[in-house]
């Protein structure tokens, strides 16, 4: 039986009075919330509405959205003149647009970048006939609203938007603030902006409270209608050919065009397709699965040597440095140390569920991978620690198919390697 003290029995009216005014004024507060969103949805029901279809990848999208958003912008670019732009727009019915936004990016499961890119094709093609700054202002407002840490920089009147991230990006202008960066997103947009220039940055509404922006891809959209490709290979191993006929995410590959430069280890992390898992890592899991770990290692490290023709991002895609993802290591014709690092610890990764890393010599990448014990006891070999455990190296690269499990490459042999951990 619970004994209740005089004191609080004596007081037991003043604490049911107090918490009848707070539920009171709960009510209240519920009762505003409430009548603030009618009030949202009458008005969108009142004002002229516009709407936008267009093509997101595979998907079909369609936005409505506010006729009056359209905004006048003095040409004389100033912190002023986002002021006036953000709470013009604040006016319209702009939760019309958001809620569209979110909508399709819960369904397509979509990361940052690409809710980035989805609110970038919707302002381009709902106000196509508006100015760069415009559709800038328009997308640093939608992100702004999203909830992410934002600024604007502008010089030479032309406006500049970036976004508060952990990531280090390699192909986009970053810079540093607090634990990360600012990274530049309208660069990858406008190439037309000397980059040497001084910008001014603008304190406005720069929400500093804001969740950071992030560009990792962790999980691939999901696209219901996406367009799916063959591709075959073959390589030999153990003086055996090894054919195979893949399917491979088109709509993914195109996707990935436009995604900025992260780490060599961030884009070995990138999954595979679900067409790819079916038609290609479960044949590798079949055909591997009365193989020791030594043997389908090696297995795998004959694939990633043979089954591509090497050769240099500049010579092969005329761009300096290019990394792939594992499914684009697949789908390409070309690869190099990069591309075949990534492709063999995914699948090693993936199929083989064993430890395993990226290390970096200098100007080449490779992979190592933990064993229990040495792959060739014949042999004197030399493990990289990590954490406390021992891998050996496995390099992917080739073009020959010599290199033993353990062996360092040619040039490398009394080289440690650095382990990539980000």
């Amino acid at each position: 039986m619970i004994k209740l003290d005089k004191k609080v029995v004596n007081c037991l009216p003043c604490n049911e009075l107090n918490l009848a005014s707070m539920k009171k004024y709960l009510s209240y507060i519920v009762f505003i919330f409430l009548n603030l969103i009618v009030l949202q949805c009458v008005w969108a029901t009142d004002v002229p509405k516009n709407e936008v279809t267009f093509d997101f990848y595979s998907e079909q999208v369609t936005i409505k959205y506010d006729a009056r958003m359209v905004l006048p912008i003095d040409n004389n670019i100033s912190e002023e003149v986002f002021k006036r732009f953000y709470f013009d727009l604040k006016n319209t019915s702009y939760l019309m647009v958001m809620s569209g936004l979110l909508s399709y990016r819960k369904k397509m499961e979509l990361n940052d970048w690409l809710y980035y890119l989805l609110i970038h094709e919707f302002v381009e093609k709902a106000f196509e006939d508006q100015s760069k700054n415009f559709q800038t202002l328009f997308s640093w407002f939608l992100l702004h609203k999203s909830g992410y840490q934002v600024q604007l920089n502008y010089v030479n009147n032309n406006i500049m938007l970036s976004v508060f991230s952990h990531d280090k990006i390699y192909d986009m202008p970053v810079r540093a603030h607090e634990n990360g960066w600012f990274v530049e997103l309208t660069a990858y947009q406008r190439q037309l902006i000397n980059r040497k220039l001084i910008s001014y940055r603008s304190d406005f509404n720069i929400n500093s409270k804001g969740k950071p922006f992030s560009f990792r891809l962790t999980q691939l959209p999901n696209l219901s209608n996406p367009t799916v490709i063959k591709k075959s290979f073959s390589f030999i191993h153990e003086s055996k050919l090894q054919p195979f006929t893949i399917e491979i995410n088109k709509s993914i590959i195109e996707m990935m065009w436009r995604y900025p430069e992260l780490s060599i280890l961030e884009h070995a992390k990138v999954p595979v397709s679900e067409q790819v898992k079916e038609s290609f890592y479960k044949e590798l899991d079949r055909m591997t699965a009365n193989m020791d770990n030594f043997q389908a290692v090696r297995f795998f490290l004959s694939l990633t040597r043979m089954s591509k023709d090497y050769e240099t991002d500049k010579k092969a895609y005329n761009v300096q440095n290019l990394a792939f993802t594992p499914e684009e290591t697949l789908f390409y014709l070309y690869s190099d140390c990069e591309d075949r690092s990534a492709l063999f610890y995914n699948m090693v990764k993936e199929v083989l569920k064993m430890d395993v890393v990226m290390v970096d010599f200098p100007g080449h990448a490779s992979t190592a991978v933990h064993f229990e014990k040495s792959p060739d006891k014949d042999r004197d070999i030399k493990p990289i620690y990590h954490n406390g455990k021992a891998y050996y190296i496995c390099d992917p690269t080739g073009p020959g198919n010599h290199l033993r499990l353990g062996e360092f490459p040619q040039g490398f042999e009394n080289v440690t390697p650095r382990v990539l951990t980000e």
